[in-house]
């Protein structure tokens, strides 16, 4: 079962889980300038994430989609990369949230960095668009 919280995630049936003293039992986003980030839980035992954002888009209409997710590596840094696509004919210029999820994999506790790369069209470049920390909580 998979609940959010503002800016907590709570895994249901701890008490049959047996995680070790490392396995992530939880998973926050630090504050940050973007729309909104939250995280939740898509396993059991060891857990692993969903992190789902809104991206500020110039007009409605946007899809998002990501491209591919690296991490973590050895420095605790996870890589997402993320290319839209704008809506056809003509839209009104209005700046609208438009989200998109993320499937992290089971992490052990501590901090990783999350820089998120954007590209506005396929044949184009990825350029960094955001970076926000995720807390990952343990047992102890």
């Amino acid at each position: 079962m998979t609940r959010t919280f503002s800016l907590f995630l709570v895994l249901a049936g701890l008490a049959l889980a047996r995680p070790g003293p490392d396995t992530a039992l939880r998973m926050e986003p630090a504050p940050r300038l973007a729309e909104s980030v939250s995280v939740e839980t898509t396993g059991r035992c060891p857990p692993s994430f969903l992190l789902k954002m809104e991206l500020s888009m110039p007009t409605p209409g946007w899809k998002l989609a990501v491209d591919d997710v690296f991490g973590p590596d050895e420095e605790g840094r996870f890589r997402i990369r993320v290319t839209g696509t704008p809506p056809q004919g003509i839209v009104a210029q209005v700046v609208t949230g438009t989200p998109v999820e993320v499937h992290l994999p089971s992490v052990r506790k501590g901090r990783y960095l999350v820089d998120l790369f954007y590209r506005a069209r396929p044949d184009g470049r990825h350029a960094r668009f955001d970076a926000f920390v995720l807390q990952a909580s343990g047992l102890g």
